[in-house]
């Protein structure tokens, strides 16, 4: 091909009409620069196009030239092109279903696997329970009876997923097979998997070993019976599943273990599913929800630095032994209600919850939230058909420096014994508690909730009040706050439990600051009783002559000249008659009122301290 390369010296426009007369045509100019191989071998329709475009009036000198470098550009553009056109792409290309497999079985392979490729092959499902000659719908979890024709080895699950020659077949970007039996180890350690795999309602005899594991798509094992370990360990957190792992209402007769790596979608282990020993994740990132729910059964289970992106959802499930959750972050609503019922203890510690800590609903014997943090309400009860979280006799709620943002309850949802130390709470009474709201409740009530505290102290007495206060229940809150100081008055030592036993009648430990009024009127009475008795009241007022026994003229204005005296010596500091301390009574009465001043003292020292808050 000659494809001139001289430049023009300007730029043929194209379009109109080309007047013939005023630029004849040469022969040469009416045949296409492009050769018709090149044409043909390109593949490209849009080369010979151009040039039938400029077949017609051309001019013969520079703008021949031009549109035969046009040409030639566009040709040697097509035949570059050509054999990516024509190459296409590796991977495997979606199919109709219902085709006809193109790469035939391995000769090597048994009928049954034979079953499965053929179906596999075009995107359909190789069900054993719907084929001829398997034994019909057979149950995995039933494994009496379970015919040889449905085994199916790990080195053809291998050579399908690996070998280019069947990986490569066209199909529907998905691999799944069902009622099949593995008596081999599902053994897919650093496998990558091209394809959606589901080995569903089948029967693994050996357990499962996925380490290493790596997939852009779903996994699922649902409604199988597994025979063994349940192993998924990501060395050095390579190991990653884009889409959701299932194992729905399936049967784990042997511990579940996954350390490290992520899965992109949801983790399935609820809807009935079965693990009879630990169930062990740990430092694994899910995209979306963990559920362990709808009577999902465990033997124990041991959730370590997990992250979870939406939902950790327990309701109705069933643990045995111990649940251990640490150090876990929930960005949605942590379920452990509706149902859900655990045998040992719960410790659900240093972990964070985005929304909702839900126990309505479930069974307890002992939990413990230490040092958790959950963002929306704390649910241990609620109106509605949850109802309230139910508690073994003597149980224990440990909520230890734990921090929520609203209390949601029902009277009856607690258990017998609370550690309340470091309990940090915003307010009382959720949206689902319209029928019992918290915070409406009598202070007898509060005070019977923080009795359970044990042993005694004043952290939690002082939250609630805080709380009261903000809610606009202040009288309530000093009533929960005089019966945390009793409980501590109650608890110490001797020489504390005097100085304390004086608060509590003098001033109501800084509550009841009007208990000294009724101390100083007593007094007050006592003192101009005991100075009229004693006979020792004309030493103040002439108004006392005569016997104690009698009523001298002026009687009763010599009892007001006594109230007056005691007034004055029980006050502190202050003298309202300077005579009435020059006065030198004799005989008892002079022993009474000098405890009367020491008193007037004791009070005036009281309602200081009370008043600055010392006493509280």
């Amino acid at each position: 091909m000659n494809c001139q390369t001289t430049k023009p010296k300007r730029l043929l426009r194209v379009g109109g009409a080309i007047d013939s007369d005023r630029y004849p045509l040469s022969p040469r100019s009416r045949s296409c620069p492009v050769e018709a191989g090149a044409r043909a071998t390109s593949g490209f329709a849009g080369a010979e196009g151009l040039c039938a475009a400029v077949e017609g009036p051309i001019p013969t000198t520079r703008v021949k030239r031009a549109v035969g470098r046009c040409c030639c550009a566009v040709s040697v553009l097509a035949m570059l092109m050509a054999p990516i056109l024509a190459h296409g792409d590796d991977t495997p290309q979606p199919v109709p279903l219902n085709a006809q497999c193109s790469v035939p079985p391995d000769p090597q392979w048994t009928p049954q696997e034979d079953f499965v490729w053929q179906h596999v092959c075009v995107g359909e499902v190789a069900d054993f329970n719907k084929g001829r000659n398997y034994g019909g719908n057979l149950d995995p979890k039933r494994p009496e009876g379970w015919p040889e024709s449905r085994i199916i080895s790990l080195a053809f699950l291998k050579t399908i997923f690996l070998d280019d020659k069947y990986r490569k077949v066209p199909r529907q970007r998905q691999i799944r097979i069902v009622g099949a039996r593995l008596t081999d180890t599902l053994n897919l350690e650093n496998i990558p998997l091209e394809d959606e795999f589901a080995l569903e309602k089948s029967l693994l005899e050996k357990g499962v070993n996925f380490i290493g594991l790596r997939s852009t798509y779903a996994v699922s094992l649902a409604y199988s019976n597994i025979t063994g370990p349940f192993v998924m360990n990501f060395v050095m957190n390579e190991g990653h599943l884009g889409g959701q792992l299932s194992l729905v209402d399936s049967k784990i007769t042997g511990g579940l273990e996954m350390i490290g790596g992520q899965v992109g979608g949801q983790l399935g282990l609820g809807g009935g599913a079965t693990v009879t020993g630990l169930l062990h994740l740990e430092a694994l990132q899910i995209g979306e929800s963990l559920f362990m729910d709808r009577g999902a059964q465990f033997g124990a289970v041991l959730l370590i630095s997990v992250h979870v992106g939406d939902q950790l959802d327990l309701a109705g499930a069933k643990v045995n032994g111990p649940v251990a959750i640490q150090g876990v972050q929930v960005s949605s609503t942590a379920h452990l209600s509706r149902g859900a019922k655990f045998d040992g203890p719960v410790s659900f510690i240093f972990s964070r919850v985005g929304q909702n800590g839900e126990l309505a609903g479930g069974s307890f014997h002992n939990a413990d939230f230490t040092g958790t943090q959950i963002d929306g309400e704390l649910r241990l009860g609620t109106s509605d058909a949850r109802g309230e979280a139910r508690w073994a006799p003597n149980s224990l709620l440990t909520l230890r420096n734990t921090i929520v943002g609203t209390i949601q309850d029902l009277q009856n949802s607690w258990p017998d014994k609370l550690d309340l130390t470091g309990f940090s709470y915003r307010n009382l009474g959720g949206i689902a508690g319209q029928n019992d709201p918290m915070f409406n409740r009598p202070a007898k009530w509060f005070k019977g909730w923080l009795r359970e505290q044990d042993p005694y102290a004043p952290g939690p007495y002082q939250q609630l009040a805080s709380v009261l206060r903000a809610q606009g229940r202040p009288d309530t809150a000093d009533e929960v706050l005089y019966a945390g100081k009793q409980r501590e008055r109650a608890r110490s030592s001797f020489l504390s439990s005097i100085g304390l036993t004086l608060s509590w009648l003098f001033i109501g430990y800084g509550y009841y600051k009007f208990n000294s009024a009724y101390w100083a009127f007593g007094l007050l009475i006592a003192g101009a009783l005991l100075l009229w008795l004693s006979g020792e009241g004309w030493r103040i007022s002439r108004h006392y002559k005569g016997p104690w026994w009698g009523y001298p003229p002026h009687g009763r204005l010599g009892l007001i000249y006594g109230l007056f005296y005691s007034f004055d010596l029980l006050l502190p500091i202050i003298r309202l008659r300077e005579k009435h301390y020059q006065t030198d009574l004799n005989g008892w009465v002079r022993y009474y009122f000098y405890f009367h001043k020491i008193m007037g003292y004791v009070l005036a020292s009281f309602l200081i301290a009370g008043f600055a808050g010392r006493t509280k």
